[in-house]
């Protein structure tokens, strides 16, 4: 193994093992900000912004599109990525994978509690059945509330809108419309069958060069269950708190051609009310290979099966 291959995997194991000192770190932070700007009566002014602004949270599955469909949006002019890393370069490589995410994970700390370790347990299958209860947000006390919205516009360095990616999000649905009423969500799908191959060769490889850590683990065959589970939860809840506030966004056609990837990603702008951007291709790198159409019925079949219970079950309340 190379110099530079093992200084790299001892960073992101490094990296990954004082996770949770990091986030203990960033609470406390964050909580001692939103004291002081309490004491500054900060926090009424921010209260009247949250009502006003309506932020985009672009939601989906992990290896759903997620961070390529923020990316690609960030370069609206009125639209700031709001980016957990400052560096230049988000950049989507030829393999279809983003060069550095776009997570903005250094914002609300605090809804995920300290005994919850993703790098534990189910390591990136953090949809299944024992681990939903530990992140699912349905709703917090007043005053956290106030501190979530002080934290996302903390984060803020204009007036745009802001745009926030955040793989736990998709569990906050409701959560986030109570913070900020005005919000849209961006909700990214992929059908079954590629997201399975994908996430197991990805994962497989992690596992292989040590990327997961010593404690995480991936539990053959259970990404189905991951996709199922997240996804059917995702519907209900953007039909159940944001019917009209929500439009989603297929990830082949970000992966197609040129033109359908532009027009997909225009589809979104007129949504969203702002103006068309043209092309969005600076997040490409000139090797991009073009992934083939998949078939994506499987998502529609489950969002008319989701959309049908909940149709049902509104009609006897």
């Amino acid at each position: 193994m190379g110099i530079g291959l093992a200084t790299n995997l001892q960073k992101l194991l490094t990296d990954r093992l004082s996770t949770r000192n990091k986030a203990r770190l960033l609470r406390k932070r964050s909580r001692a900000r939103f004291v002081l700007h309490r004491l500054l009566g900060r926090d009424r002014a921010n209260n009247s912004v949250a009502s006003e602004i309506a932020p985009i949270f672009v939601v989906g599955t992990n290896r759903s599109g997620s961070s390529l469909c923020t990316l690609m949006l960030s370069k609206h002019p009125d639209i700031e990525g709001i980016f957990q890393s400052t560096e230049v370069g988000h950049q989507i490589g030829a393999d279809g994978h983003s060069f550095s995410g776009a997570e903005a994970n250094h914002i609300w700390q605090g809804l995920t509690g300290l005994d919850y370790d993703l790098t534990k347990g189910e390591s990136v299958l953090w949809g299944l059945p024992e681990s939903i209860s530990k992140i699912y947000k349905n709703s917090v006390p007043a005053i956290e509330k106030r501190q979530l919205v002080d934290e996302l516009l903390c984060a803020r360095s204009t007036n745009k809108i802001p745009l926030v990616m955040i793989s736990h999000n998709i569990f906050r649905i409701r959560l986030i419309k109570e913070l900020f009423p005005k919000s849209r969500f961006v909700y990214m799908t992929r059908d079954h069958r590629s997201f399975i191959k994908s996430g197991k060769h990805k994962w497989t490889t992690d596992q292989e060069i040590g990327v997961l850590g010593v404690d995480g683990h991936i539990d053959y065959p259970h990404i189905g269950l991951h996709w199922l589970l997240i996804n059917s939860i995702a519907l209900y809840d953007l039909k159940k708190y944001a019917p009209a506030d929500h439009i989603r966004v297929n990830l082949q056609d970000l992966q197609r051609e040129e033109s359908v990837r532009n027009s997909t990603i225009n589809r979104v702008i007129d949504f969203l009310g702002l103006d068309q951007m043209g092309s969005s291709d600076g997040v490409f790198d000139d090797a991009f290979m073009f992934a083939e159409p998949q078939d994506a019925q499987e998502i529609n079949v489950l969002s008319e099966l989701v959309y049908n219970l909940f149709d049902y079950e509104s009609e006897l309340a």
